[in-house]
């Protein structure tokens, strides 16, 4: 079987992909994988082919913009990548495709993708590595507030993604955001059942395999292991890997752990280092959580899938702070599951060392954790689930070689 898996964003939305890519390749499988330029030397390193569906330079348009709250403000820059994206995604799904071979495996957001695969009649799984885009359609309320929505984002978009969708003979939509970023075949969820309930709107057939793991942080360095051998556990603070540093967010975090006394690990990303830090902090641009978090006390985010991820696999506590739409879903989750605690408006250093003593003070979340750690070892890897249903799909659909 052939399989075009195509993702867009950040590191973490890329994982996911570049890990079912691989696992997809080591049971004999032919695959390609349409990402960021950013992502080449790691796809190609793995032995995974490499297609350009967007550029580090539309990252950085695209990262700039996830710097300001406002949505007006935050989606106006990025609407020329997002139309790109989906045009060079389209093309590349035609010219990689296979008949009788190949299935397409599409992140959600990579709408290009999925007109490509329509043009063609190919097999398609939409892929969502979150619930966000799932719709609880319960009440009239629910339902009238999407539809606003949809109709701002069909302002924006629909015009030049129906444009794309024509020049490939396919009639015009709207709701881009309704339906169409599920699949009629396969919809998969990359969060176990209990991260998120099945609710009335979700899409159908829907399978949610668990949290995937890939661990493509870089392993732990000799001064660091130094660092952590030294003293207690620190509490790790990491910058969202899609958005530009966030100096105000790192120093208000690490001024709240040390008003505990604590020790510091700060995952400073891509920018530059913190500056004015003493040495009971670390600072590392990026690191193996996997390696990590067993080591740490606690862990404050801005409530990334990825990061919630590993977090619960190392049964550490979180201290989430969202700033876009999907990341407030998130952490509402952490909170209500007992995962930890949110910061509803960022908080300052008082707030948030507040947060951290109920965090480390409460019982309820303790055992909470080591539920939750209990049961995702005994689950196992969500990527399997993934690769299974995929091979089902493939089988169904008598895709030579499934």
């Amino acid at each position: 079987m052939h399989l075009i898996v195509a993702t867009i964003g950040s590191l973490g939305d890329f994982l996911p992909f570049f890990g079912l890519a691989q696992l997809a390749r080591d049971r004999g499988h032919d695959v390609d994988l349409l990402t960021s330029t950013a992502f080449r030397e790691t796809t190609e390193a793995a032995g995974v082919r490499f297609h350009e569906i967007s550029t580090r330079e539309e990252d950085a348009v695209r990262k700039a913009a996830l710097g300001d709250r406002r949505l007006r403000t935050m989606l106006r820059p990025a609407r020329p990548m997002v139309v790109t994206t989906a045009q060079r995604a389209a093309d590349q799904v035609r010219r990689l495709y296979r008949p009788g071979r190949s299935v397409v495996v599409s992140q959600a957001w990579c709408l290009g993708a999925r007109i490509g695969a329509d043009s063609l009649r190919a097999p398609y799984v939409s892929v969502h590595v979150q619930p966000f885009l799932f719709r609880d359609t319960s009440s009239l309320a629910s339902r009238w507030r999407y539809a606003l929505k949809d109709r701002a984002a069909d302002r924006l978009l629909a015009p030049e993604l129906n444009r794309i969708r024509a020049d490939r003979g396919l009639p015009p939509l709207r709701r881009f955001f309704h339906t169409y970023v599920h699949s009629p075949l396969l919809s998969l969820g990359l969060f176990p059942p209990a991260f998120a309930d099945v609710r009335p709107g979700w899409p159908s057939p829907l399978l949610l395999t668990g949290f995937p793991y890939v661990d493509a942080g870089s392993p732990l360095d000799e001064e660091l292991r130094r660092f952590l051998d030294a003293g207690s556990p620190p509490v790790v603070i990491a910058q969202a890997t899609h958005r530009p540093q966030n100096h105000r967010y790192l120093a208000g975090a690490l001024a709240a752990v040390r008003q505990l006394g604590r020790r510091a690990v700060l995952i400073t990303g891509a920018g530059e280092p913190l500056p004015g830090v003493d040495g009971d902090t670390y600072q590392v641009p990026f690191t193996s959580f996997r390696q990590l978090l067993p080591r740490a006390a606690a862990i404050v985010h801005q409530a990334g899938i990825g990061t919630i991820a590993e977090a619960v696999l190392a049964g550490v506590p979180q201290l989430v702070l969202p700033l876009l739409p999907d990341q407030q879903v998130n952490a509402l989750r952490v909170e209500q599951l007992g995962l930890g605690l949110r910061s509803r408006d960022g908080g300052t250093a008082p707030q948030l060392a507040e947060q951290l003593r109920r965090l480390f003070a409460s019982p309820w979340i303790a055992e909470r954790l080591a539920e939750w750690r209990t049961r995702t070892r005994a689950t196992g890897d969500g990527l399997s689930t993934a690769c299974d249903a995929i091979e089902r799909l493939g089988r169904e659909q008598a895709l030579v070689g499934a």
